[in-house]
């Protein structure tokens, strides 16, 4: 980025004498002064910030870590005017990940840790203490604007985007959805809605709100077929995101008189299951297993999102005051499909294949120095906070309301270039004291976690300290999906295949990303020592041991209300 004009200096260059200045025609006197004023003014603005989040996609994607996917958006903009976070990482599942970013907080300090928020009729969220990052900037003046997948909670209007500081909201409640129909099941409970199969756990879910429309209501008439291109959420989610932003620009732009920042975060659907994607997608590929080829295809459609979204910002001379970041929540789940090759397991676990997910920044306010660089320091899900809060001009501080200390450290001043080294050198990937107890609490068996104590043990997770990371407990995935998985010409994934067992496993992942060599006999004291500093969070924060009880009574009566769509059903608790 060049270095930033001097509006004194402009106002020197544009000034006359003062017997030019009395000679000057009316018009010429007013034009220098709105170029003064507009100049000035375009200065102090902070950066449009843009956080596309893309659902469920391993290391093994985009184009720019595999050839066979056509990404040309994504490789260029990563390669050539962008720069790569090699060391980037989430929670190994959605929701934390999510309630990470928004929050400035280790995932493992949510409540969603325990049970990723299935089924969503359990009444629970990410804490309301937290002050959530659009309430933060908006004492920037942004605009706040989330579309597409929430998963945060919402069984009380008080815990949708809006109530958490967004100024707008487009998107669905829960944490996946038929592409098409955008029909979901992870209510868990028979809403019997006239006309439905009476069986049916599968409700629609796509929900709007404003700060003028609020609580907002359901997305009537976008619920489609399979085929619908209409209602794909490939689609819908990505012309949101453009008349968002053509809208922004008309009303809160430059030449407006209500100039704002935009804070956009998009959080897509794909690459989430279902695996299903336009056909049109699904043509540029034509391996012989369909299910590759149409998983294939859900990636191209997250390149094509990012044209169209990137191409709206320029139309809209809103790019070269843009920072946009591409990344994704966790790694690919194995047992549904993707690929997070070369690395070791996938979504749900603590491997290299969970948790570290491919992340680039563009737009014209990173500096060209770094276009086309990669940078190998620890950069945190947590992290954005801090550093869209310092961007914005709101200083690196994260709010201290919630019960949980803040874990985010700025990394503007190393993604700039300013600084050499990543800022963070520990990182603590997941932190678990459940027991138990907490998995069948509800007798729903709890989808993410597969083992919550071990004797021995007061604590089960993983950490990171520069170059080297330790597990602790028992790991399950532990093996290498390839190029695909799952496929029809290879072995099945072996979901049960464990590791860490009889002692914590320790891995060097900068020599060894793979995670194949465990050199803990050999690093004992290193081990030892990482697991006394995994150990001093046992007195930080954690969420409760057990969920609320399920209130299925309660839910359905709000999908009944809503004639079959998902919808909040408690009093706001505030």
């Amino acid at each position: 980025m060049s270095k930033p004009r001097d509006p004194i200096l402009d106002f020197y260059c544009i000034k006359r004498s003062q017997k030019q200045m009395k000679t000057m025609p009316t018009v010429q006197l007013l034009f220098n002064f709105l170029f003064l004023f507009n100049l000035i003014n375009s200065q102090t603005i902070p950066p449009h910030i843009i956080i596309a989040v893309t659902d469920d996609l391993g290391w093994n994607y985009p184009g720019y870590h595999n050839s066979a996917i056509k990404t040309p958006t994504l490789d260029f903009l990563a390669t050539q005017r962008g720069v790569r976070l090699n060391n980037s990482y989430m929670y190994k599942y959605c929701s934390p990940s999510r309630g990470s970013l928004m929050t400035g907080r280790y995932p493992w300090k949510m409540a969603s840790t325990r049970c990723n928020f299935i089924p969503s009729s359990i009444p629970e969220g990410i804490d309301l203490g937290y002050t959530f990052l659009p309430k933060h900037l908006a004492k920037a003046n942004y605009y706040t604007s989330h579309i597409g997948k929430w998963h945060l909670g919402f069984h009380s209007t008080d815990y949708t985007p809006v109530a958490r500081g967004f100024n707008e909201s487009w998107g669905f409640l829960e944490g996946g959805e038929d592409h098409w129909s955008h029909k979901c099941g992870a209510g868990m409970a028979q809403c019997h809605t006239p006309g439905e199969p009476f069986h049916s756990t599968q409700n629609w879910d796509l929900w709007s709100q404003s700060s003028t429309n609020f609580p907002g209501g359901p997305l009537y008439g976008t619920n489609g077929t399979e085929g619908n291109d209409s209602t794909y959420s490939g689609y819908i989610f990505t012309n949101k995101a453009v008349n968002t932003i053509h809208n922004h620009n008309l009303f809160h732009g430059s030449n407006s008189n209500d100039s704002k920042p935009l804070f956009m975060y998009l959080a897509l659907h794909n690459t989430h299951a279902p695996i299903e994607a336009p056909q049109r997608f699904i043509d540029l590929y034509n391996s012989s297993d369909i299910k590759k080829n149409t998983f294939n295809a859900m990636v191209s459609v997250v390149d094509e999102t990012i044209k169209n979204v990137t191409d709206a910002l320029k139309e809209n001379q809103m790019w070269n005051n843009t920072l946009f970041i591409w990344t994704t929540d966790n790694g690919s789940p194995v047992q549904v499909g993707g690929s997070n090759h070369p690395l070791r397991g996938g979504k749900s676990t603590n491997w290299q294949g969970g948790v570290r997910v491919p992340t680039f920044i563009t737009g014209g306010y990173l500096p060209k120095s770094m276009h086309g660089k990669t940078l190998t320091g620890l950069i945190h899900v947590s992290d954005w906070f801090a550093t869209f809060s310092e961007i914005a001009g709101l200083g690196t501080d994260v709010p201290s309301s919630g019960p949980g200390v803040s874990d985010s450290i700025s990394m503007w001043s190393y993604i700039s270039g300013k600084q050499k080294t990543s800022p963070r050198t520990v990182l603590i990937h997941d932190h678990r004291m459940y027991t138990n107890a907490s998995r069948n609490h509800n007798g729903d068996h709890c989808n993410g976690q597969v083992i919550f104590e071990k004797q021995g043990y007061d604590s089960l997770g993983a950490i990171r300290s520069d170059n080297y990371k330790l597990i602790i407990g028992n790991e399950y995935e532990a093996s290498w999906f390839g190029q695909f998985s799952p496929n029809n010409t290879g072995t099945k994934p072996d979901l049960a295949a464990v590791a860490c067992v009889d002692a914590p496993c320790f891995f060097d992942v900068e020599k060894d990303p793979g995670e194949h060599n465990n050199i803990a006999n050999s690093h004992s004291d290193i081990v030892f020592r990482l697991w006394a500093l995994f150990n001093e969070s046992n007195t930080a924060h954690h969420p409760r041991i057990t969920s609320p009880k399920r209130d299925v009574k309660g839910f359905c009566n709000a999908v009944l209300k809503y004639e079959g769509w998902v919808a909040p059903w408690l009093k706001n608790l505030n």
